[in-house]
C-alpha cells in the first residue's frame, strides 16, 4: 500500500535516534531503582504462549500484558517526569514495518501499575510529556501524551487536525471540497500545478480498516483551500515522499 523511497532510510535513522535517547538497546533484565527508595529493583520478563503475550516481573512480582502484534524486543527504563521519584519500565515491540508499540509500567514498591501505551516512536522529555511520532505513509504524525500525576496514567491529548506541510505536483485534475463530506466543490486542481497539503484529519474510518479515507486540507496554487481524501491524493499526485 505504501511506496518505498529514500525516506525509508531516514525513518530507520529516526528509530535509531529514538533508541539513543534512552542510552541503551531494549533489555531482557536490569537492576534499576524504579521508585526512588535508593534500592535497585530487579526487572525481567518472560514471553507467554500467546502471540505478543508477556509477563513483566519487578522483584518477582508479575504483571501480565500483551502487544497487538506478535513481536517484542524487551524493555527500556525511561523517566517520564524527572521531578517525581519514579522511573518507568517501557515494554518495546518493534514488530514489522513501522509497527512500533510501547507499553509503560510504574512500580511503587509493592505493585506494578499499568500506565498506558501507544504506537509510534516516542520522545521522553522528562517533563511529564511524551511526544510520539507515527509514520503516515509520506509524513510523520506527532501526538502528545500527558502524565496524570494523580492517577499515574499517560493520557492522549487528541488534535482535530495534524500538521502536514508537504508540497506535491498534480498529475491528474481532481476536485477539492468545501467540507469533509464530498459536496460543494471549491475548485478543481490544474494538471502540473503545485498544491500544499496543509493538514490531516485521520478520524474517519473506512470499511476496509485502511487509512485512504483520511481527509486532507489542501491549498491550490491559485490560493483556494479545501478538502480531499487520501485515496485521491495517492492517485492524482506525484512527488509525494512515500516510504513503506
Amino acid at each position: 500500500m505504501k511506496k518505498l523511497s529514500i525516506l525509508t532510510l531516514l525513518f530507520s535513522l529516526l528509530l535509531f535516534a529514538a533508541t539513543a535517547v534512552f542510552g541503551e538497546e531494549p533489555m531482557t533484565t536490569a537492576n534499576v531503582d524504579l521508585n526512588g527508595d535508593g534500592v535497585p529493583d530487579k526487572i525481567s520478563f518472560t514471553k507467554r504462549e500467546g502471540p505478543g503475550e508477556y509477563t513483566l516481573f519487578v522483584n518477582g512480582r508479575p504483571k501480565a500484558g500483551n502487544f497487538k502484534n506478535a513481536y517484542f524486543d524487551g524493555f527500556i527504563v525511561v523517566d517520564v517526569k524527572r521531578t517525581d521519584p519514579f522511573k518507568e519500565v517501557a515494554m518495546v515491540s518493534y514488530g514489522g514495518g513501522y509497527d512500533y508499540e510501547y507499553q509503560l509500567y510504574r512500580y511503587n514498591g509493592s505493585i506494578i501499575q499499568e500506565m498506558g501505551g501507544f504506537n509510534g516512536i516516542p520522545s521522553f522529555k522528562g517533563n511529564g510529556i511524551v511526544l510520539v511520532e507515527t509514520w503516515m505513509g509520506f509524513w510523520p504524525k506527532k501526538d502528545k501524551y500527558l502524565l496524570d500525576s494523580s492517577s499515574g496514567r499517560l493520557n492522549h491529548v487528541p488534535q482535530e487536525l495534524y500538521n502536514v506541510g508537504i508540497e506535491a505536483t498534480v498529475k491528474e485534475s481532481f476536485p477539492i471540497y468545501k467540507s469533509r463530506h464530498e459536496s460543494d466543490v471549491v475548485a478543481n486542481t490544474l494538471v502540473n500545478s503545485k498544491i500544499l497539503i496543509v493538514a490531516c484529519d485521520p478520524s474517519p474510518k473506512c470499511a476496509d480498516g485502511g487509512y485512504f479515507c483520511d481527509w486532507y486540507l489542501v491549498k491550490t496554487a491559485t490560493g483556494f483551500e479545501g478538502w480531499v481524501r487520501l485515496k485521491t491524493l495517492s492517485d492524482k499526485l506525484e512527488s509525494l515522499p512515500w516510504a513503506g
